[in-house]
């Protein structure tokens, strides 16, 4: 028996049909769908659930009971719950929830106790520590935790970002199992807010039983060091054991936190400003274009116009305020180079939605780069970038795009991803201000890789268009703006 044979029996019982009935109703042969409803077979394709759909009658709750049980038979459990993991991930990006902290204002402790007990105690006394380390030039938070405590995350994103010199350090353990990818890309999903918004943080990983290592039975599998103690507490912060700076027990604390950062490596390559975010880009693409006979996949909000670039736009639209300009625009150009050498290369899938691109169209802004970098471009130059995008993919064999459908797959507007088959790296960009930029270049294979298959399997995804259709709504839309 599988997932899907069990719904369809019960939606067959319900409805009190037969399997010979239900297979003159959708022309199923009747002995490949007994076979269905026996788990020996799944549906041959998305379009056989659709007529066991209609026949049946299913109500739309129903009807995608079934077509995600048809899924989860199609691909295997792991396979779905990791892909559904990295959707749910790219969805969230940048839809922050309103600050819901008990205490808003700052928190000041006269004294450290030795003991802390409670959970609203434990929290008081870490948004204490957080605070003060806030208020010091240079201050440093060291913190071994799974970030999967609402409070700790919140915590650090809204008390830290004011607070730019603040040196966040955190350390997580990612599960050692494959069956277990999707807790994996759950815990970097909780961690990406703070990535892209945070610019002194960083975060380390090892592998191990995560859910044994932060489970009730272990003992005290938290710590934090600030400049002024030391905490360890347990994995539901009810209780924690207070260390004061200068003692023995926290010099054993602070040098346990580094022999452990010395063997964990780091999650992602920190980039900030925009002189490292191009050094970054140009770094990712050079591993690209070693890497030449590999796929890659790139969400964008709008199209990739990068490798389309002419000297002439980037010197007109650029800003004259940024600093060292003709630098940057040299860095600009020298990308777009290597972009337009790797269109020929790499066989590259571009997924967008028609709303991002006609936006830009009538805008002549890019949703992912800061506004106030750059001017908008003309209606020419528009053109004349969306043109060279399109007739690119008609006529170089390994280059692709697919329109998705944004009501379907919702992903971050102004995000964009880009991961390369076979490889460490994934790259998130995304604005931070006006004037900046927020890039983080993930270093861990299993995140990559769960990008990438989960992109893989968009091209099949019936909310996606063919590249056939694709190209024409674009080239209609170009028409448009003539």
């Amino acid at each position: 028996m599988s997932v899907f044979s069990d719904q369809l029996k019960d939606y067959i019982t319900r409805r009190g049909v037969t399997i010979r009935q239900l297979s003159v109703q959708t022309g199923i042969e009747y002995s490949f769908l007994y076979r269905i409803t026996t788990g020996k077979r799944n549906p041959s394709s998305a379009d056989m659930v659709n007529l066991l759909v209609r026949a049946l009658a299913l109500s739309k709750h129903e009807s995608d009971a079934l077509r995600e049980a048809y899924e989860i038979a199609r691909v295997g459990e792991s396979t779905y719950q990791r892909r559904a993991a990295v959707r749910q991930m790219l969805e969230s990006v940048g839809q922050l929830p309103p600050p819901a902290l008990a205490f808003q204002n700052s928190v000041r402790m006269e004294h450290l106790p030795e003991i802390c007990t409670g959970r609203h105690q434990v929290h008081t006394l870490i948004k204490a520590l957080l605070d003060q380390e806030c208020s010091l030039s240079g201050g440093q938070f060291r913190i071994i935790a799974q970030p999967n405590d609402p409070f700790l995350l919140e915590l650090l994103q809204v008390q830290t970002a004011p607070a730019p010199q603040m040196q966040v350090t955190q350390i997580v353990c990612f599960p050692n199992r494959p069956a277990e990818e999707d807790q994996t890309i759950g815990l970097f999903a909780a961690l990406l807010p703070l990535l892209l918004n945070l610019p002194n943080y960083s975060a380390h990983y090892y592998y191990g039983a995560a859910q044994s290592i932060s489970g009730k039975m272990a003992l005290f599998p938290g710590l934090l060091l600030t400049s002024s103690a030391g905490i360890l507490f347990t994995a539901d912060y009810t209780t924690a054991l207070c260390c004061p700076a200068g003692g023995d027990h926290y010099r054993m604390l602070e040098a346990r936190f580094q022999e452990c950062l010395e063997h964990c490596p780091p999650l992602m390559r920190p980039v900030s400003g925009l002189p490292a975010y191009l050094d970054s880009l140009q770094h990712f693409y050079h591993d690209m274009e070693s890497a030449s006979r590999e796929k890659s996949m790139i969400l964008t909000p709008d199209f990739c116009y990068v490798p389309f670039l002419t000297s002439d736009i980037c010197d007109r639209v650029l800003s004259h305020h940024i600093p060292d300009r003709d630098r940057f625009v040299e860095k600009v150009m020298q990308q777009v180079s290597i972009s337009h050498t790797l269109c020929a290369l790499q066989t590259t899938w571009h997924f967008t939605t028609e709303s991002g691109v006609r936006r830009f169209m009538a805008t002549g802004r890019f949703l992912d780069l800061p506004p106030g970098l750059y001017s908008p471009l003309t209606l020419e130059e528009r053109r004349m970038l969306l043109r060279s995008f399109l007739d690119a993919v008609r006529t170089i064999p390994g280059y692709h795009v697919a329109l998705y459908d944004p009501a379907v797959l919702p992903f971050s507007p102004t995000l964009e991803c880009t991961v390369m088959q076979n490889s460490t790296h994934a790259l998130f960009v995304t604005p931070l201000s006006d004037t900046a930029i927020s890039s983080v270049d993930i270093q861990e294979p299993i995140i990559s890789g769960a990008i990438y298959d989960y992109f893989a399997s968009l091209i099949d995804h019936p909310a996606v268009l063919s590249e056939e259709e694709s190209l024409k709504r674009l080239y209609f839309l170009l028409d448009e703006f003539s």
